[in-house]
């Protein structure tokens, strides 16, 4: 389980970023080597989903989604045998978009007290 984190650098979330950072190269490592087995690997990035976790959350979560609509869309994905699976979209183009500012804009953009 990765996470859309990873599409842009977020600040206070180092630690949770780098991990899921982590991840995204471990699925993508596993997939070369598990490939010629006939295993798939799939690897998960989604955004903010509704539960008890987030649900503590003192920021904003654009595009939150509920448990049922980000299972539903990994059910979907596994049976297609996708090699990733992101959602919401909207959330995944913005930060995509994002992530192609120049860094300083980024900060100007995430920090508050810039």
């Amino acid at each position: 389980m990765g996470s859309s984190v990873t599409y842009f650098p977020f600040a206070k979330a180092e630690a949770y970023g780098a991990s899921k950072a982590g991840i995204n190269y471990l699925a993508n490592s596993m997939r070369q080597s598990l490939a010629p087995k006939g295993y798939t690997v799939t690897l998960v990035e989604p955004g903010f989903v509704k539960t008890p976790l987030t649900d503590k959350n003192t920021f904003d979560m654009p595009f939150l989604m509920t448990a049922k609509e980000a299972s539903d869309a990994i059910v979907k994905g596994i049976s297609k045998k996708k090699n990733r699976i992101r959602f919401p979209l909207m959330l995944i183009l913005t930060l995509k978009f994002l992530s192609l500012l120049p860094v300083k804009w980024q900060t100007l953009l995430t920090v508050k007290d810039v």
